[in-house]
């Protein structure tokens, strides 16, 4: 079977990449109380960093959903939810597993209380 490549959804893809990279570094300069800002802003960037906000993930969820699109022209429903919680449901347990590992060695008793001590100490980094 032949498959047809749709490029415009490629150069989708790499817009949305793009408009992602723009918008988390830009975040650190319109001064919106992100996590990580810099003292003084750049008010230009505020309209620019607007539109880039109220667009990235719609145009995120229109590229999944040809993705999905696609994928279900070529397959069943029942193989696509196979393929896909092979590719998310393994991983996500591996990691967690490794979570849990790395927790249990640095003598957390849950994860909860792992991540909320790993993210204190990364907050305080840089911050003495």
């Amino acid at each position: 079977m032949q498959t047809e490549r749709y490029e415009f959804l490629d150069w989708l893809r790499v817009i949305a990449i793009f408009v992602l990279l723009f918008f988390h570094t830009g975040m650190l300069f319109v001064g919106w109380g992100w996590h990580i800002t810099n003292a003084e802003t750049i008010p230009a960037l505020q309209m620019p960093m607007d539109i880039a906000h109220r667009s990235r993930m719609p145009l995120l969820f229109v590229i999944a959903g040809a993705g999905m699109w696609f994928a279900l022209k070529r397959r069943s429903g029942a193989a696509l939810i196979g393929e896909r919680t092979l590719r998310l449901l393994v991983p996500a347990i591996v990691s967690l597993a490794q979570a849990r590992l790395r927790a249990t060695a640095q003598g957390h008793v849950d994860l909860i209380q792992h991540a909320l001590h790993a993210l204190q100490v990364r907050t305080r980094v840089g911050h003495d």
